[in-house]
């Protein structure tokens, strides 16, 4: 299977005689792969043909998204190193039945990167790459992760998080 880190695709292989179960996946899933770096480039300048090689059922999880009464928001990390982390997942919890934004926002309130792009049913589980609505890295500083959560019965929840972008050390 291929999989997305937000970068560059990545080949994740298999083998049956590890017994793993993939039949629970399926497109668009948020997953933790664990496994070892493998190559299947036999041709010079072996620069091509890297996959991830998964050992044993743990090395595969999905992150789902909970459903949960009220809304809550995580973001791990929330200083992010730009050339060590590259980026931050943002961990949703909420209704299941509720309408959810979920948008980045610099110091100056601008909204800089709208990450579910329209609405969504459900509390949703993203990764920011640090990028701005252009595709461009942001500068280092302060940014505000907003989830805003309407609900059918015409209430409203907002949950705010700070995230701080860093240069290395």
């Amino acid at each position: 299977m291929i999989v997305w880190n937000g970068t560059a695709p990545i080949t994740v292989y298999v083998y049956k005689s590890t017994g793993i179960n993939v039949n629970g996946l399926k497109k668009g899933d948020m997953v933790k792969i664990t496994g070892i770096a493998g190559q299947y480039d036999y041709t010079p300048p072996y620069n091509d043909g890297y996959q991830v090689l998964p050992r044993f059922q743990d090395d595969i999880s999905i992150l789902h998204a909970q459903s949960s009464p009220t809304v809550s928001l995580k973001v791990s990390p929330n200083v992010v190193d730009k050339i060590k982390d590259g980026f931050c997942t943002i961990y949703v919890e909420g209704p299941q039945n509720g309408n959810y934004t979920l948008k980045i926002y610099n110091i100056n309130g601008e909204v800089i990167k709208d990450i579910y792009g329209t609405r969504r049913i459900g509390p949703a589980n993203a990764q920011w790459r640090l990028d701005d609505s252009q595709g461009k890295i942001v500068p280092i500083g302060y940014y505000i992760v907003k989830v805003d959560v309407l609900l059918p019965d015409g209430k409203h929840q907002s949950v705010y998080k700070p995230v701080v972008v860093t240069r290395p050390k």
